[in-house]
């Protein structure tokens, strides 16, 4: 405490014969190591560094055996009456396949590189925030060299009246050109939301993807609602058009044309 330093050691193991009926995305047949470091160097710089380890295979049930090792080092600088809010981070990666017969090894490469710089002007009537992201993943094996990027561009404005408006702007780039890969895509859209009395709140998208290369048009819609339902629980509801850079950006367009919906409910609960 008298340092400002935070460390935090995590162990996770899941077996292979775990079976959950209620949370469907648990990895089973796996252990985890984690370790974090937050180190407080001012008032206005953080510091930190991550280090986890995942295996599989636990009981050599299987022919292989794989590693994923990963160090991520991160940075925080608050500027400007701690207005501008600086973030940069790094993550090397290392996976490595064991073959328990014959003791062979592959080892495949990557790191992910991130920088997000957000601003808040200080206006008396509206809440304004502006948010650049560049994000780079790079890939490295025996055969090839992938290299993926992503810019993003966005303006966030609450008012006082519970109305909010935004716009966002992402650009997706990529060297991959195999048959799922759309390279080279510009999407853009604008977000209108509200709050109403018995804090219902609403939410409207316009969207809007460009592909450079195949010079196609997608355009696409959104639509949010949350009500509460009593005291403890609240209901959110979720209708959307699928254009290309939705969720992934290597989904086919001819794909998204056949079903390009997406709909889903949620029922929270607060206690």
């Amino acid at each position: 405490p008298y340092l400002k330093t935070k460390f935090t050691l995590g162990y996770r193991l899941v077996d292979p014969f775990f079976t959950s009926y209620g949370v469907g995305f648990i990895r089973i047949d796996n252990i985890r190591y984690e370790a974090k470091l937050e180190q407080t160097l001012s008032s206005k710089i953080k510091a930190s560094v991550n280090f986890r380890r995942d295996e599989n295979n636990i009981l050599n049930n299987f022919g292989f055996k794989s590693s994923l090792n990963y160090v991520s080092l991160g940075s925080r600088l608050k500027l400007l009456r701690k207005r501008l809010d600086v973030n940069l981070i790094y993550t090397p990666i290392v996976q490595q396949i064991v073959n328990l017969g014959d003791h062979s090894v592959i080892k495949n490469k990557s790191d992910m590189k991130n920088i997000i710089i957000s601003y808040t002007p200080k206006f008396k009537k509206v809440l304004t925030t502006i948010t650049g992201m560049y994000s780079q993943y790079t890939i490295y094996d025996s055969a090839s060299f992938r290299n993926l990027e992503n810019f993003n561009l966005s303006v966030i404005n609450i008012f006082r009246n519970s109305f909010k408006i935004g716009a966002n702007t992402t650009f997706f780039n990529s060297n991959v050109s195999d048959s799922t890969s759309t390279p080279k895509t510009l999407l853009s859209s604008v977000e209108m939301g509200y709050t109403f009395k018995k804090n219902i709140v609403t939410t409207f998208t316009l969207k809007h993807s460009y592909n450079i290369e195949s010079f196609a048009h997608q355009y696409g819609a959104a639509f949010n609602i949350n009500f509460p339902l009593g005291k403890c629980f609240s209901m959110e509801l979720h209708a959307e058009k699928l254009i290309l850079g939705d969720f992934y950006n290597s989904l086919k367009i001819i794909n998204i044309d056949k079903f390009p919906y997406y709909f889903y409910t949620k029922l929270n609960f607060k206690f």
